[in-house]
């Protein structure tokens, strides 16, 4: 939006260069010099509009690329979730760590920042807690706690339902419990 706003003053400032380069010379644009006509406006005057002509133009186009740029990091596509990969079976029965442990761990480490504060709060909690007790710990606000979980529900690590007036938020089936 800033960007609008600014390209508008540059092709404004483009189309007051060109109008005055492009005006003719009456003695009174002419800067002062009391000559009343005798070419000495005009080439004060063509500098001044071609300068700010050349000025505007180029800014508009720095512009315009800087917005193409903006718009093009937006668009870019979120991050697909990582499956977490199966771990072989194993000869010994008596195991220290389920699989959805082990995939529970992996993508705590694959996380990031936030993410990583939010998931590893819902294993902590047993892989089962209500949003607005997410909220009410305070780390995050109500707003970040629901963007943080849409991302990991994107990422297929959660799942929410309606909970009466909130969400019970669970670790996907995908991850195990």
């Amino acid at each position: 939006m800033i960007i609008l706003a600014i390209a508008s003053v540059a092709l404004i400032i483009m189309v007051v260069g060109g109008v005055w380069m492009l005006s003719p010379s009456d003695g009174v644009t002419g800067g002062g010099s009391g000559h009343g006509g005798s070419g000495d406006e005009e080439t004060s005057s063509f500098p001044i509009g071609t300068a700010l002509f050349i000025f505007g133009g180029l800014f508009f186009i720095i512009l315009l690329f800087a917005g193409i740029l903006l718009r093009s990091r937006k668009a870019t596509p979120a991050p697909q979730p990582v499956a977490a990969p199966q771990p072989a079976p194993s000869a010994e029965v008596g195991t220290s760590q389920m699989p959805g442990e082990m995939a529970q761990k992996l993508a705590i480490k694959l996380l990031s920042g936030d993410e990583r504060k939010m998931f590893r709060r819902i294993v902590d909690g047993g892989g089962e807690v209500l949003q607005r007790d997410l909220v009410a710990e305070g780390t995050f606000s109500k707003a970040k706690v629901t963007r943080l979980l849409d991302k990991l529900e994107r990422k297929d690590l959660v799942v929410r339902s309606r909970y009466g007036s909130t969400n019970k938020i669970r670790i996907s089936e995908s991850l195990g419990k």
